[in-house]
């Protein structure tokens, strides 16, 4: 295979990896070509490449990074990107390399990561698996954009972004295989992390890299509590060393602390943030509007829907935490922070 990325060499090779956050290639001396950093970087955006992890796990790093799990000929795929197009450029990547899909394991039903499997089911006629709701979500994408926005969507929200193919996806409660699968609350309804027999873990969007957290702020989280509490369970699996983890977005690592400590600290400022903000009652689009203006943060369309799905998600955990409480005047929903 060509522009394979040996990462299991040395412990050392994989903190240069992490530290240089990009990807790299090795000479036959397996010696780290340093000047060929950024033109890989920039070539692995535009063009699909495999990366071994370990043993028979891959990755193809992208915007949604794609797990891939070799049996023989065959492989199983974790997530499978964003659209047909996408699609297109793995099978063709696959054809290179002599591979065929055996079956598409899900971390959860977000556009991004279920978009090509209506294309690549239909392409090599295997079947697709995750759990729970986000199977029914994968069947009926059309609830994504209708939760979002917590009404009948508009035509210009039953876009890729929000609104992927359906795809008829089983549960993989169904399923027989030798990779594992655990819930990852948080990010949204069932999502799930899989782990493969070479110790790989692949953590869907149970962890947001440092440059979304500086851009954006409020990164999606459906359940504020539950996402807290897998940042521990995350922290567990990272001390216990000896293993490789792939976010959906970000970079291959063997050391998640710093990532994990960067979720749970924007969580806790946003908290803060709130309650500030609610020290005096306000309304929702009050909040919306303090919170955007603080980060200085300007949306699109998509990303005021997944933002202020947030932002609820932020009321309703600080609700429940008896934080913060609701007062209706004049026909209008405040908010207000609680002693």
């Amino acid at each position: 295979m060509k522009n394979i990325c040996k990462v299991k060499n040395t412990v050392l090779q994989m903190e240069k990896l992490i530290a240089l956050n990009a990807f790299v290639t090795y000479n036959s001396d397996n010696i780290i070509l340093k000047d060929e950093i950024k033109w890989f970087q920039l070539k692995a955006v535009r063009k699909m490449e495999l990366i071994n992890i370990s043993g028979n796990t891959f990755y193809i790093p992208g915007k949604t990074n794609i797990g891939l799990v070799k049996y023989g000929d065959g492989v199983v795929l974790i997530d499978s990107g964003n659209d047909k197009e996408a699609g297109r450029k793995l099978r063709q990547l696959l054809d290179s390399e002599g591979l065929k899909v055996k079956y598409i394991l899900n971390t959860h039903s977000n556009a991004d990561h279920i978009g090509a499997n209506a294309y690549l089911m239909n392409q090599y006629n295997c079947d697709s698996y995750s759990y729970g709701l986000e199977v029914i979500f994968s069947k009926h994408p059309e609830l994504e954009s209708s939760f979002l926005y917590g009404g009948f969507p508009t035509s210009n929200m039953k876009n890729k972004f929000l609104m992927a193919k359906a795809c008829q996806m089983k549960d993989i409660s169904e399923l027989e295989t030798d990779i594992e699968y655990f819930k990852i609350d948080g990010h949204f309804h069932d999502m799930v992390a899989y782990k493969t027999l070479d110790n790989v873990y692949f953590l869907g969007d149970s962890l947001f890299p440092k440059d979304i957290i500086e851009k954006y702020h409020l990164f999606y989280i459906l359940d504020v509590k539950s996402y807290l509490e897998t940042l521990t369970i995350l922290e567990k699996l990272n001390d216990e060393g000896d293993a490789y983890f792939v976010p959906s977005h970000g970079v291959l690592s063997t050391n998640i602390k710093e990532v994990i400590d960067l979720n749970r600290n924007k969580i806790l400022e946003v908290i803060e943030l709130i309650k500030t903000l609610a020290s005096n009652k306000i309304s929702f689009d009050q909040l919306f509007k303090a919170i955007l203006d603080k980060y200085k943060i300007t949306l699109d369309l998509n990303q005021y829907l997944l933002v202020g799905s947030t932002i609820r998600n932020y009321l309703s955990y600080l609700y429940e935490q008896g934080k913060i409480g609701f007062v209706f005047e004049d026909n209008i929903l405040y908010y207000l922070k609680k002693d």
